[in-house]
Protein backbone atom coordinates (compact mmCIF):
# COMPACT_ATOMS: atom_id res chain seq x y z
CA UNK A 1 0.00 0.00 0.00
CA UNK A 2 1.16 3.44 -1.13
CA UNK A 3 1.94 5.69 1.98
CA UNK A 4 -0.45 8.98 1.95
CA UNK A 5 0.69 12.21 1.83
CA UNK A 6 -1.10 15.64 2.17
CA UNK A 7 -1.55 17.46 -1.23
CA UNK A 8 0.59 20.32 -1.42
CA UNK A 9 -1.61 23.47 -2.68
CA UNK A 10 -1.27 24.98 -6.11
CA UNK A 11 0.29 28.73 -5.33
CA UNK A 12 3.47 30.56 -6.12
CA UNK A 13 2.75 31.32 -2.31
CA UNK A 14 3.24 27.18 -1.53
CA UNK A 15 5.90 26.40 -4.47
CA UNK A 16 8.39 28.60 -3.99
CA UNK A 17 8.92 29.02 -0.44
CA UNK A 18 8.71 25.32 -0.43
CA UNK A 19 11.37 24.75 -2.70
CA UNK A 20 13.50 27.56 -1.52
CA UNK A 21 13.27 25.00 1.83
CA UNK A 22 14.82 22.35 -0.48
CA UNK A 23 17.69 24.41 -1.66
CA UNK A 24 15.96 25.88 -4.46
CA UNK A 25 18.68 29.27 -5.60
CA UNK A 26 17.26 32.56 -4.44
CA UNK A 27 17.23 33.78 -7.87
CA UNK A 28 14.47 30.97 -8.91
CA UNK A 29 10.69 31.64 -8.15
CA UNK A 30 7.06 29.59 -9.14
CA UNK A 31 4.53 32.48 -10.88
CA UNK A 32 1.12 32.03 -12.28
CA UNK A 33 0.56 31.84 -15.39
CA UNK A 34 -3.27 33.24 -15.96
CA UNK A 35 -3.93 32.52 -19.57
CA UNK A 36 -3.03 30.40 -22.47
CA UNK A 37 -2.56 32.88 -24.68
CA UNK A 38 0.44 34.31 -26.29
CA UNK A 39 0.32 37.20 -24.08
CA UNK A 40 -0.01 35.82 -20.71
CA UNK A 41 4.20 34.52 -21.29
CA UNK A 42 4.59 38.21 -21.31
CA UNK A 43 3.06 38.97 -18.18
CA UNK A 44 5.77 36.63 -16.31
CA UNK A 45 9.15 38.53 -15.31
CA UNK A 46 11.06 36.48 -17.28
CA UNK A 47 10.56 33.45 -19.60
CA UNK A 48 10.03 30.38 -18.29
CA UNK A 49 12.74 27.54 -17.75
CA UNK A 50 10.07 25.05 -16.59
CA UNK A 51 6.30 24.67 -15.99
CA UNK A 52 4.33 22.67 -13.46
CA UNK A 53 0.76 21.85 -14.42
CA UNK A 54 -1.96 21.25 -12.17
CA UNK A 55 -5.21 18.93 -13.95
CA UNK A 56 -7.83 16.88 -13.69
CA UNK A 57 -6.94 12.53 -12.89
CA UNK A 58 -9.83 11.66 -14.57
CA UNK A 59 -10.92 8.49 -15.81
CA UNK A 60 -10.28 10.32 -19.54
CA UNK A 61 -6.87 11.06 -18.66
CA UNK A 62 -6.80 7.14 -17.59
CA UNK A 63 -7.74 6.35 -20.74
CA UNK A 64 -5.39 8.72 -22.48
CA UNK A 65 -2.58 7.26 -21.21
CA UNK A 66 -3.29 3.71 -21.68
CA UNK A 67 -3.73 4.45 -25.47
CA UNK A 68 -0.39 6.70 -25.45
CA UNK A 69 1.85 4.32 -23.91
CA UNK A 70 1.21 1.85 -27.30
CA UNK A 71 2.96 4.55 -29.41
CA UNK A 72 5.51 6.54 -26.78
CA UNK A 73 8.64 7.49 -28.78
CA UNK A 74 11.59 7.04 -26.94
CA UNK A 75 12.62 9.96 -24.36
CA UNK A 76 15.53 12.03 -25.07
CA UNK A 77 18.74 10.54 -23.38
CA UNK A 78 19.96 12.01 -19.87
CA UNK A 79 16.70 13.48 -18.25
CA UNK A 80 16.23 12.81 -14.79
CA UNK A 81 13.28 11.20 -14.12
CA UNK A 82 11.43 8.88 -11.53
CA UNK A 83 8.65 7.05 -10.84
CA UNK A 84 5.69 8.24 -7.96
CA UNK A 85 4.92 5.84 -5.49
CA UNK A 86 3.61 8.04 -2.91
CA UNK A 87 0.14 9.30 -2.68
CA UNK A 88 -0.37 12.55 -3.42
CA UNK A 89 3.63 13.41 -3.90
CA UNK A 90 3.14 14.86 -7.43
CA UNK A 91 3.55 18.55 -6.12
CA UNK A 92 7.24 17.84 -5.13
CA UNK A 93 7.75 15.14 -7.43
CA UNK A 94 6.97 17.81 -10.42
CA UNK A 95 9.70 20.12 -8.31
CA UNK A 96 12.69 17.82 -8.09
CA UNK A 97 11.74 17.26 -11.97
CA UNK A 98 11.82 20.98 -12.82
CA UNK A 99 14.66 21.81 -10.62
CA UNK A 100 16.65 18.39 -11.13
CA UNK A 101 16.77 18.34 -15.14
CA UNK A 102 17.56 22.03 -15.05
CA UNK A 103 20.25 20.99 -13.23
CA UNK A 104 21.38 18.42 -15.49
CA UNK A 105 21.42 20.97 -18.48
CA UNK A 106 24.23 23.04 -16.53
CA UNK A 107 22.01 25.48 -15.04
CA UNK A 108 22.55 26.40 -11.08
CA UNK A 109 19.65 26.14 -9.46
CA UNK A 110 20.23 24.90 -6.10
CA UNK A 111 22.05 25.51 -3.09
CA UNK A 112 25.44 23.76 -2.16
CA UNK A 113 25.04 20.74 0.55
CA UNK A 114 21.37 21.66 0.78
CA UNK A 115 18.60 18.87 0.13
CA UNK A 116 18.05 18.85 -3.70
CA UNK A 117 22.20 19.54 -4.07
CA UNK A 118 22.56 15.95 -2.30
CA UNK A 119 19.54 14.01 -3.78
CA UNK A 120 21.02 15.31 -7.14
CA UNK A 121 24.21 13.60 -6.19
CA UNK A 122 23.03 10.21 -4.37
CA UNK A 123 20.17 9.65 -7.16
CA UNK A 124 22.02 10.24 -10.28
CA UNK A 125 22.64 6.72 -12.25
CA UNK A 126 20.11 5.24 -10.39
CA UNK A 127 16.41 3.72 -12.40
CA UNK A 128 13.19 5.59 -12.54
CA UNK A 129 12.30 3.00 -10.16
CA UNK A 130 15.08 3.49 -7.85
CA UNK A 131 14.69 6.60 -6.89
CA UNK A 132 10.87 6.41 -6.52
CA UNK A 133 11.91 3.79 -3.46
CA UNK A 134 14.52 6.27 -2.22
CA UNK A 135 12.16 9.16 -2.29
CA UNK A 136 9.23 7.00 -0.88
CA UNK A 137 11.75 6.27 1.88
CA UNK A 138 13.10 9.49 2.65
CA UNK A 139 11.95 10.34 5.90
CA UNK A 140 13.14 14.17 5.58
CA UNK A 141 11.30 15.30 2.49
CA UNK A 142 8.72 13.65 3.83
CA UNK A 143 9.03 16.27 6.57
CA UNK A 144 9.68 19.03 4.31
CA UNK A 145 6.13 18.43 2.41
CA UNK A 146 4.47 18.40 5.55
CA UNK A 147 5.14 21.54 6.19
CA UNK A 148 4.58 23.09 2.91
CA UNK A 149 1.09 21.80 2.98
CA UNK A 150 0.67 23.03 7.17
CA UNK A 151 1.74 26.49 5.54
CA UNK A 152 -0.98 26.29 2.40
CA UNK A 153 -4.31 28.17 2.45
CA UNK A 154 -6.56 25.28 0.99
CA UNK A 155 -8.14 22.50 2.73
CA UNK A 156 -5.27 19.31 2.76
CA UNK A 157 -8.08 16.80 4.09
CA UNK A 158 -10.42 17.83 0.91
CA UNK A 159 -10.79 14.92 -1.45
CA UNK A 160 -7.85 14.91 -4.61
CA UNK A 161 -9.08 14.43 -8.22
CA UNK A 162 -6.26 15.87 -9.55
CA UNK A 163 -2.44 16.00 -10.42
CA UNK A 164 0.74 17.81 -10.70
CA UNK A 165 3.69 17.32 -13.69
CA UNK A 166 6.39 18.98 -15.25
CA UNK A 167 6.95 19.97 -18.66
CA UNK A 168 10.79 20.79 -19.04
CA UNK A 169 13.34 20.77 -22.30
CA UNK A 170 15.42 18.30 -22.88
CA UNK A 171 17.50 17.77 -25.48
CA UNK A 172 15.92 19.61 -28.14
CA UNK A 173 12.72 18.60 -27.03
CA UNK A 174 9.95 19.38 -24.81
CA UNK A 175 9.23 17.08 -22.15
CA UNK A 176 6.50 15.82 -20.02
CA UNK A 177 7.48 14.13 -16.77
CA UNK A 178 4.69 12.34 -14.81
CA UNK A 179 5.66 10.01 -12.17
CA UNK A 180 2.72 7.76 -12.75
CA UNK A 181 3.99 7.05 -16.44
CA UNK A 182 6.02 4.51 -17.20
CA UNK A 183 8.44 6.85 -18.79
CA UNK A 184 8.55 10.52 -19.60
CA UNK A 185 6.70 11.82 -22.71
CA UNK A 186 8.37 13.87 -25.33
CA UNK A 187 6.10 16.08 -26.96
CA UNK A 188 8.10 17.04 -30.27
CA UNK A 189 10.91 19.55 -30.82
CA UNK A 190 11.23 22.89 -28.95
CA UNK A 191 14.29 25.16 -27.76
CA UNK A 192 14.78 28.09 -25.33
CA UNK A 193 12.91 30.85 -27.24
CA UNK A 194 9.99 29.07 -27.79
CA UNK A 195 9.54 26.80 -24.97
CA UNK A 196 6.66 28.74 -23.55
CA UNK A 197 4.04 28.83 -26.61
CA UNK A 198 4.94 24.94 -26.51
CA UNK A 199 3.81 24.63 -23.29
CA UNK A 200 0.59 26.82 -23.90
CA UNK A 201 0.10 23.90 -27.05
CA UNK A 202 0.72 21.40 -25.02
CA UNK A 203 -1.65 22.08 -22.05
CA UNK A 204 -4.21 23.00 -24.67
CA UNK A 205 -4.30 19.34 -25.47
CA UNK A 206 -4.89 18.49 -22.13
CA UNK A 207 -7.64 20.84 -21.58
CA UNK A 208 -9.43 19.73 -24.50
CA UNK A 209 -9.61 16.35 -23.09
CA UNK A 210 -11.47 17.12 -20.24
CA UNK A 211 -13.84 19.07 -22.58
CA UNK A 212 -13.69 22.41 -20.66
CA UNK A 213 -13.11 21.35 -17.36
CA UNK A 214 -11.77 24.37 -15.40
CA UNK A 215 -9.72 22.35 -12.53
CA UNK A 216 -6.37 23.57 -14.11
CA UNK A 217 -3.79 25.95 -12.84
CA UNK A 218 -0.14 26.31 -14.60
CA UNK A 219 3.06 27.89 -12.63
CA UNK A 220 6.02 28.80 -14.46
CA UNK A 221 9.58 28.79 -12.50
CA UNK A 222 11.22 31.78 -13.72
CA UNK A 223 14.75 33.42 -13.12
CA UNK A 224 14.12 36.72 -11.59
CA UNK A 225 17.74 37.71 -10.38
Amino acid sequence: MEPDWKPLESSPDTFTPFARTLGMAPALAFHDLCALEPWALDMLPAPPLAVVLLFPYTQAHLQFVEEQAVTLPPAPPGLFYMRQNVKNACGTIAILHALFNLASSGAEVFEPGSVLATRFEKWKGLTPEEIGSQFRADEELEKLHREAVCGGKTDAEAPVDSHFIALVEAGGQLVELDGRKQQAVAHGPTSTANFGVDCLRVIQEFMDREKGSVLFAVQALVRTG
